[in-house]
């Protein structure tokens, strides 16, 4: 049965590195426990601990020396009472703290010891999710309620009775789904990562660099992050989420898309504004980069937003005339598949476009 328990939310304070970092802790509110991320660029010694606001360590030390890659380590707080927490990791001189605050909601199970457990973020194994998922193999009632709550975690959705639009949570906070209100079919193509209706930024030269973990695939490329996540499918970092009245708010760190999970040093915000018919939808990228290999000054295309529908939307309307924001008269090129099927071309006369039908 559900007795009492607790969850985590977080803010984040910042201590800057170029060496590592700590992400966002994963809210695992039906575990009970909290999952705090971090990356090393390069092999460092560090110490990570959790005190109370007083003060007060409620938790023993965990030596995080590691190479470079991502790690995760799992709080398990069943036997805290609700209040504020520090996270606080040493590198060196540099330390980075986080603020933690446990508070009350329904909970399943017993009491636990309080443990850290710390993994490399490719074992999904390892996941608390997954471990939980198969503790509750037998116990269908109590999945259901699971499941439910992830959802809503990870989903948020506004309707003004004439349109119906979701953001995906476990992936930047994306637009993944737009239909009309009493519709069940979504004009989103949400076919990879690199679909969706999101925001994606090109950025100086492009590179080989394969030997950081570039994708073979996608060599040489520029700088490009990407709202949803990476070609290797690791998600965007969501920082934070809200609905206000008719507007959906979303803040993510994102991933570099050629790049093997990477976040890229920048955050995006995404505003999404419902009007009646319209869905407006204002973009803002603040860059934190420290590199420089990409170079300066060097003007590329941009993606803002980059939308893909699904393939029943042939007909696309644009304007490449002298005189926008006049009323002139709109485009509507025709369209040429492309003999594999996957491509076609949108003809705007001397201009080409290659988008996905």
């Amino acid at each position: 049965m559900f007795n009492s328990g607790k969850y985590f939310y977080f803010t984040r304070i910042f201590s800057e590195s170029d060496d590592w970092k700590i992400l966002q802790n994963s809210l695992n509110s039906f575990q009970n426990d909290t999952t705090i991320s971090f990356v090393f660029y390069k092999s460092a010694p560090g110490e990570l601990t959790i005190f109370s606001k007083t003060g007060e360590q409620v938790a023993l030390p965990v030596n995080v020396h590691k190479p470079a890659g991502n790690y995760t380590v799992n709080w398990h707080a069943r036997d805290h009472s609700s209040g504020v927490y520090f996270c606080k990791m040493k590198v060196g001189k540099c330390i980075q703290t986080k603020k933690l605050v446990l508070v009350e909601v329904m909970r399943m199970g017993q009491k636990q010891i309080v443990r850290f457990n710390i993994m490399n973020s490719s074992d999904s194994r390892q996941n608390p999710v997954y471990r939980w998922k198969i503790a509750l193999a037998g116990c269908l009632p109590f999945l259901t309620a699971v499941s439910s709550l992830v959802a809503k975690q990870n989903e948020l959705s506004i309707n003004n009775d004439t349109l119906l639009v979701k953001l995906d949570l476990t992936r930047g906070g994306a637009i993944s789904y737009i239909s009309k209100a009493n519709s069940t079919r979504s004009l989103v193509n949400i076919a990879d990562e690199g679909r969706y209706i999101q925001q994606s930024y090109y950025a100086g030269k492009t590179l080989d660099r394969r030997s950081d973990g570039q994708s073979a695939k996608w060599s040489p490329w520029s700088w490009n992050p990407i709202q949803v996540g990476d070609a290797f499918r690791n998600r965007a970092e969501i920082l934070a989420s809200e609905k206000n009245d008719d507007t959906l708010y979303v803040k993510c760190i994102p991933m570099q898309w050629d790049m093997n999970n990477m976040p890229a040093e920048a955050e995006m915000e995404q505003w999404i504004v419902l009007k009646g018919s319209i869905l407006e939808v204002h973009n803002k990228l603040t860059c934190f980069r420290t590199d420089s290999i990409y170079g300066e000054n060097i003007a590329n295309d941009q993606e803002l937003p980059a939308v893909y529908p699904i393939s029943a939307l042939r007909n696309l309307y644009g304007y490449l005339g002298a005189a926008p924001f006049t009323k002139d008269t709109l485009n509507n090129p025709d369209v040429v598949n492309l003999s594999s099927g996957f491509w076609g071309v949108y003809l705007f006369g001397f201009l080409k476009k290659e988008v996905l039908l």
